[in-house]
């Protein structure tokens, strides 16, 4: 009988796997893509709390005011007090946390492109990579997104942008420790709440 343990490793293969395939992709597309960004993001989820991570990006120009936005990032829960424990040399993270990998495919409206400033709108769709170490399993998702943001800098080089998204998904968890009697008991979770993007953006 296949173990929890083997079980996770099995998902997170995967997982790393297809991040790795969007990742090369991203690569590969931003030889000839508008811009290309690295960040650190922040997502304060409705049932977890807090999580931080970090990702890339790729924007595709589809013509002078719309781009294809395409991101991949990794998140985790964040300890209940996250800077006590820098100072105290303690683990930021949750021991026993859910990991969350959004692959966001959206369309960004610049409304100032060519400027220094460029602020913009932007919505999409995600499908959402979800593993936990608790013992219990939880289904990957697809949701959605809304997002406001702006790029400080070069229109044709490198710059700050920063990003408020709102994430909607529902994910589902199964609870393993009722295997014994032959049932699962299925718990929705909702991860809904307000994200924050950062990072360095290089465009051309």
């Amino acid at each position: 009988m296949e173990t929890i343990k083997d079980t996770m490793s099995k998902n997170m293969l995967r997982k790393i796997s297809f991040i790795s395939l969007i990742a090369g992709s991203l690569m590969a597309t931003s030889a000839s893509a508008a811009s290309f960004s690295l960040f650190g993001t922040y997502w304060d989820t409705d049932r977890l709390g807090e999580a931080f991570g970090g990702g890339l990006a790729v924007g595709i120009p589809l013509g002078e005011v719309v781009e294809l936005d395409l991101r991949a990032s990794y998140l985790e829960e964040l300890n209940d007090d996250p800077f006590d424990a820098i100072f105290d040399d303690d683990d930021v993270f949750q021991e026993f946390t859910v990991e969350m990998v959004p692959l966001d495919v959206g369309l960004r409206f610049n409304l100032q492109r060519r400027g220094s400033v460029n602020p913009y709108l932007g919505a999409g769709g995600t499908y959402y990579l979800l593993d936990t170490n608790t013992g219990n399993d939880i289904d990957d998702e697809v949701g959605y997104y809304g997002m406001i943001g702006a790029r400080f800098g070069d229109a044709q080089g490198a710059g700050f942008f920063t990003e408020i998204l709102y994430r909607k998904v529902e994910a589902t968890v199964v609870n393993n420790d009722l295997d014994d009697f032959d049932v699962d008991e299925s718990v929705s979770l909702d991860l809904d709440g307000f994200s924050a993007i950062a990072g360095f953006r290089w465009s051309w």
